[in-house]
């Protein structure tokens, strides 16, 4: 099979994370050929993605280099489906570039190795097994007073059934409740640390409702029957928090808590992807809660 389809590929090249231990995904492998200076880790990000990271490679204005997947038993000599690269958008060299892929959809097609190969020779370059399998949501972080329930509050009328995290940096928090109007403030917050309190912490966003120009607390009342899904502070993963509660700032507060313990290789989720587009992305109109 020798079918072509234009890349899916994005460079993330000006995304500086604050995270201190960025999680990626499911790592497969590195890509590696001295010769043609390539070399990058590659991972799954999600069902759809991989991400190389730590991409390099020199200058290659004569190879036609492609990105491909494979179906095929051996990954020699170079078969499968074959994916361009834009024109002119690798042949000019990387250097320490973090790049993501999108994996093809075929039906009853399961693909076994990744890579880049050279449309001159039809020859891989570099490549790697697909010998894992993808990340996926968890789900879910319970109670264990009820396995049941999520956070059980102390105040307020604050509950979740169990949490779902939908990616290294969202969590989503079912069936939400909390009687917002009554407390002076209340936040999604997640941090570190047995203790609760202002020094622990840091506040998360509410998806929909806030933007980081316009981020603010929770003063309306939450009957159970919605649900609210909320990004972790950027310097945080879910792999790095011990705790997420309901938490009043203002006095320092803890309305209600759900511990947290997750490990990147027991339960690995789909790292957080930054928004991605060719032309900035449109601001939002500030959040009415404030």
């Amino acid at each position: 099979m020798k079918a072509e389809l234009v890349l899916t590929f994005f460079a993330l090249l000006n995304f500086a994370s604050a995270i201190e231990t960025e999680y990626y995904g499911v790592k497969l492998g590195k890509l590696k050929n001295v010769t043609h200076g390539i070399s990058g880790f590659i991972y799954y990000a999600n069902e759809t993605l991989l991400q190389i990271v730590d991409f390099n490679i020199d200058s290659l204005p004569d190879l036609e280099l492609r990105f491909f997947f494979s179906d095929a038993e051996s990954s020699h000599p170079a078969s499968g489906l074959y994916q361009v690269f834009k024109k002119g958008s690798v042949e000019a060299g990387f250097s320490h570039a973090r790049l993501l892929v999108g994996i093809p959809k075929l039906p009853e097609t399961t693909w076994t190795h990744f890579g880049i190969a050279t449309q001159k020779s039809w020859k891989y370059l570099a490549a790697l097994k697909l010998k894992k399998q993808p990340p996926k949501p968890f789900c879910c972080i319970s109670n264990p007073l009820s396995t049941s329930r999520g956070i059980i509050g102390k105040h307020y009328q604050v509950g979740t059934a169990p949490i779902v995290v939908l990616d290294s940096q969202t969590i989503l928090l079912p069936s939400f409740s909390f009687k917002g109007t009554s407390p002076p403030d209340g936040w999604v917050y997640a941090g570190v640390g047995k203790t609760i309190d202002q020094n622990t912490g840091l506040k998360a966003m509410v998806l929909g409702r806030d933007t980081p120009e316009r981020h603010c607390g929770l003063h309306e009342d939450y009957d159970g029957t919605k649900d609210l899904v909320a990004r972790l502070h950027p310097s945080q993963t879910i792999y790095n928090i011990d705790f997420i509660a309901i938490f009043c700032y203002q006095y320092s507060v803890d309305f209600g808590h759900l511990r947290v313990n997750l490990d990147p290789e027991r339960q690995p989720v789909p790292a957080w992807i930054p928004p991605i587009s060719e032309t900035p992305l449109p601001k939002l109109p500030p959040s009415p809660h404030c």
